[in-house]
């Protein structure tokens, strides 16, 4: 049966299907899907942030955290462009989101201070680039030259953002982010 003859139902079931098993290799695409995810999810704390930020430095911070939003929304569509003309499936649904998205949400994450809206950021940040540095290596074995390329943009844009982040923090552009493992030492 050709993909003209599918009914919508009959071509989504095949999208979630082959999703599935593109997760579980995984591919560039799979991956990106993550880094897609992630992103919605990174722009709605920040702008849950902007939004309930306080202290001495809320002006400058609400700037901030909204620029560091649209910069996701900027990223989001770019890659998700690039997903597209390379024939992979994107999140758009907020099912799709919240199942691939790995970043960790919180309503209460608006009732911290500043410093810990920002700490959690850099971290938020840090984390993504695990998957945005896969999605490169996977993105080349698969000759997905495009999509490597923007990747290679987008580590370079998050860790800007850690290092802004980390500046307003008074800390180095790796401090407390770099795990040791204390358990060495024995």
């Amino acid at each position: 049966m050709s993909e003209n003859t599918l009914s919508i139902e009959e071509k989504f079931a095949q999208e979630v299907k082959q999703s599935d098993v593109d997760h579980h290799k995984p591919t560039a695409g799979a991956m990106t899907g993550h880094i897609l995810a992630n992103f919605k999810l990174q722009e709605m704390k920040l702008t849950q942030a902007k939004f309930y930020v306080k202290g001495l430095n809320a002006a400058s911070l609400k700037e901030v955290f909204e620029t560091l939003a649209n910069n996701e929304t900027l990223w989001f569509e770019k890659i998700a462009h690039e997903l597209v003309i390379e024939n992979e499936v994107i999140p758009t649904t907020l099912e799709e989101v919240t199942r691939y998205g790995k970043i960790a949400e919180h309503g209460q994450n608006k009732y911290l201070d500043a410093t810990s809206m920002l700490e959690n950021f850099a971290k938020d940040f840090d984390f993504q680039n695990i998957f945005i540095t896969r999605a490169i290596k996977l993105a080349e074995n698969e000759e997905k030259f495009g999509l490597q390329q923007l990747l290679i943009q987008l580590l370079s844009f998050n860790k800007d953002a850690i290092y802004q982040v980390q500046s307003l923090l008074g800390k180095t552009v790796r401090e407390d982010l770099d795990e040791e493992d204390d358990d060495d030492d024995d």
